[in-house]
């Protein structure tokens, strides 16, 4: 949860001003778009036909919510990087071996 400075709560930083997508707010104790909450929340990404296949998604938990919401692939980085890292990982260990 976001909240800002007059107690909108929303489910991500990139909703923060936009009120249409504010969850509710904590200074009137009242909820706001709850349609959109439950779209946050209850997103399963093992059911997404792409996410189910991949490899990555007991660590990336789906990706970004936000963009999975406006459409778009919603991956992390991970995918991008994680093959850099494990190729740059032995060096590292080596190194901290010496």
């Amino acid at each position: 949860m976001v909240i800002d400075a007059e107690g909108f709560m929303y489910k991500c930083w990139m909703d923060i001003g936009n009120r249409a997508l504010s969850v509710g707010n904590i200074k009137s104790n009242t909820l706001g778009n709850e349609a959109l909450l439950y779209q946050y929340m209850l997103y399963e990404p093992v059911k997404d036909e792409v996410c189910s296949q991949c490899k990555y998604l007991p660590v990336c938990l789906g990706g970004c919510p936000h963009e999975r919401l406006q459409g778009k692939k919603g991956c992390t980085t991970l995918k991008e990087t994680v093959q850099d890292y494990m190729e740059y990982l032995p060096e590292v260990m080596e190194q901290n071996r010496s």
